[in-house]
């Protein structure tokens, strides 16, 4: 219990301090090799909400023991706090290291300091395979690859050890994470009594292979093969002991079920290591009897199995006494027994090794050994001859119990960002999430919308059997970032203007204030604008630093009118506006401040008003109505009123400023000139001249040729 307890309190902390954490495998767990000398480990833990991605490392504890797996990407996209993965790894005894980044930044790291792949066994039978009284001190294994899982479900009498986990006598709560090295001091849960011989087989299983073993012992003293079909088949079953006296329902067999359940979907299986017989003997049991119940023991095993886990039995019948006149031994089961490993209609069913002449006679000095059960003078020997049956069935094409995959565990957004715990998949018919005192919280096989928390999974399949996920931590999910926008243009535009907004650095899809779902929108009008993106889990991001846009009107169209014959005009002078005329469609070169414009062709003209905004944009009007001009007849030059009486008006198709100009009498004489100031409207002062027909001429200065007009005075 204190180990235990110790695991929780353990677990508990890290999680609560954000550390990282490995939920799964659990130390000193071993994944059952192939025929490839490989295993494919899956790896589940927690990180910090923070990591984008995790890695994981598999060394060697020691040189030649495995071979190095140097830091591969296990988890490329953590979310909520959990990270998950596979790896193949190939046998041997591994420090399995796990760490953590974000971007390029190492967060955290942790590790198991023993993780195995090697062969795994699961022995069955009655009390030379479970083990004898306890010894206060047990010959552990040499070797520290050899392991057990150290827990106890048994008669607590029988077994006296301070270590190892005791969960009550016929418990079925068997735990994943209490293997440890089969020491002097472990217990080969579930019913283990003493260590035995097991020691003895894992090291040298260990020697030969080079990889690490684990042992299951639900091996069940004084039993028959009869108690053991019987309790598979859920019938009372009389102790062979004391018939008055029926076993607890379902045991010793319960064991071996659960044991198949819990360890064999978690690691595999090897094979069953079946010892027994001793019983059986004492009662004259036949070679048909012994053949049908193992046969039907063995169907038994592989329906809960779902896989035809392969056996290897024993041949061992030897009780009674300790001289040859008080030994008991059945050549009937022995027979039965080296019969159903040889029979073509049962596969993978291997001869085990022949222990009634291994420590012959059994040692009576000892204490618990009786006679019947071996003595450390034969564990190495045990050793040798289980290595010898297991390498022989190897060698003839034995395989393995192979286990399950942890299911993937998949996160998702809801609304508001909140946790959906996805729908586990697989072969499962039914299941739960549950938190840490067994409250079911929702059904593992929907997705469902749960608070961040500690949760574990108890799932079940088509065969009732329970497959567990460890105990993990739901946290914050990971969002995604908030996107940025960007325009194409000014956001300050005018009201025949648009800006494109773009939404970048997002990651599957856009949401805009506007419900647009577009990464682009075209905005037309004022508005302060911002974007969310959503994520391949459906997460949304904070939402963009807003942009705002501001539109201004236009100015009114202007309305050009003639001004003077070579001369248009928009009309009075408007503040902060520029102009543009436009000839034919063309814009014109011409100072944007011409409210007037000097025609010097015949055509199309039209005007545009524009406005500049104090820190705005310049936005132009329309098009103004239309003129069409035509140019007076003539040489380009325009005298009015004429005749004139006091002011004489001269314009011109021509650039006249600077131009010198003549007014001669008819008979030559001068009679006024000057210089031309104004293009516009320069006016000749005649009121001094007699009434009388002049002649003007006009010189300009851009090398023109001369101009020439005729001028009336009169005053009439």
């Amino acid at each position: 219990m204190r180990v235990l307890i110790l695991c929780i309190g353990i677990l508990l902390t890290n999680l609560a301090n954000a550390q990282m954490f490995v939920a799964f495998p659990r130390n000193r767990q071993i994944f059952q090799r192939n025929d490839k000398n490989e295993a494919t480990i899956s790896v589940l833990g927690n990180c910090t909400e923070a990591a984008d991605k995790v890695q994981v490392s598999f060394v060697p504890v020691k040189e030649g023991q495995g071979k190095l797996i140097d830091w591969v990407l296990l988890d490329s996209n953590p979310n909520a706090g959990i990270y998950q993965g596979k790896v193949v790894v190939t046998g041997g005894w591994y420090r399995m290291k796990v760490r953590s980044f974000q971007g390029d930044k190492l967060i955290d790291s942790t590790e198991l300091n023993r993780v195995g792949v090697g062969e795994n066994f699961l022995i069955a039978g009655q009390s030379n395979a479970q083990g004898t009284f306890r010894m206060p001190i047990e010959i552990g294994a040499e070797d520290d690859r050899v392991n057990c899982s150290n827990f106890y479900a048994h008669f607590p009498e029988y077994n006296n050890s301070q270590t190892h986990f005791y969960i009550g006598n016929f418990g079925l709560n068997y735990p994943l994470g209490v293997f440890s090295q089969m020491n002097s001091f472990s217990t080969i849960g579930p019913n283990g009594l003493s260590l035995h011989y097991w020691p003895a087989v894992g090291d040298t299983l260990v020697k030969k292979y080079n990889v690490p073993v684990c042992f299951i012992n639900t091996g069940w003293g004084g039993s028959s093969i009869r108690n053991w079909v019987e309790s598979a088949r859920g019938v009372p079953s009389p102790n062979p002991w004391n018939l008055a006296v029926n076993y607890e329902l379902y045991f010793p067999y319960r064991s071996f079920k659960r044991s198949l359940e819990v360890y064999g979907q978690k690691m595999g299986f090897r094979a069953v290591l079946w010892h027994q017989g001793e019983t059986d003997a004492r009662v004259n049991m036949t070679q048909d009897e012994y053949y049908n119940y193992l046969e039907e023991l063995i169907d038994f095993s592989r329906k809960d199995a779902n896989q035809s886990i392969p056996w290897i039995v024993a041949q061992a019948t030897r009780g009674g006494g300790c001289d040859s006149a008080t030994v008991i031994l059945s050549p009937e089961i022995r027979a039965a027994q080296r019969r159903i490993a040889h029979d073509p209609a049962i596969s993978q069913v291997f001869e085990g090794p022949n222990t009634d002449d291994i420590e012959v006679p059994r040692n009576p000095a000892l204490p618990y050994y009786d006679c019947v059960h071996f003595s450390p003078v034969g564990f190495p020997f045990l050793g040798s001859a289980w290595f010898k049956s297991i390498d022989d069935a190897i060698v003839n094409g034995m395989k393995h119990l192979s286990y399950r995959d942890m299911p993937k565990i998949e996160t998702a957004c809801g609304p508001d960002n909140s946790l959906v715990i996805k729908k586990i998949t697989g072969d499962f018919i039914r299941g739960d999430w549950t938190d840490l005192d067994g409250v079911v919280r929702v059904d593992a096989l929907k997705n469902n919308n749960v608070g961040y928390g500690i949760y574990q999974a108890n799932l079940f399949d088509s065969l009732g059997r329970e497959f567990s996920i460890p105990i993990i931590e739901f946290k914050k999910l990971k969002l995604p970032k908030a996107p940025s926008i960007l325009a194409n243009s000014d956001t300050l535009f005018c009201s025949n203007a648009s800006v494109k907004l773009s939404a970048t650095g997002g990651k599957i899809s856009y949401v805009w204030n506007t419900g647009a779902t577009t990464q682009d929108i075209t905005v037309s009008k004022t508005g302060l604008f911002t974007a969310k993106t959503y994520d391949e889990l459906g997460c949304f991001s904070p939402e963009s630093k807003a942009i705002t846009t501001q539109v201004y009107p236009l100015p009114a169209n202007p309305q050009i009118s003639t001004m003077s014959p070579f001369y248009l005009t928009t009309g009075p002078r408007v503040t902060g506006v520029s102009y543009s005329w436009f000839f034919n469609g063309n814009k014109l070169p011409v100072a944007s401040d011409a409210i007037n414009l000097h025609v010097k062709q015949s055509g199309l003209y039209q005007a545009k008003f524009s406005y500049i905004y104090p820190k705005g944009p310049t936005c132009t009007s329309d098009f103004s109505n239309q003129i069409n001009y035509e140019l007076p007849a003539g040489n380009g030059v325009v005298a009015y009123p004429n005749p004139a009486s006091k002011e004489l008006f001269i314009q011109s198709k021509y650039d006249l400023v600077g131009a010198k100009y003549v007014l001669y009498g008819l008979d030559g004489r001068e009679m006024l000139h000057g210089v031309i100031d104004n293009s516009i409207a320069f006016v000749i002062n005649v009121s001094g001249l007699s009434p009388a027909i002049y002649k003007l001429t006009i010189q300009p200065t851009n090398g023109t040729e001369l101009l020439y007009k005729t001028i009336v005075v009169d005053y009439r």
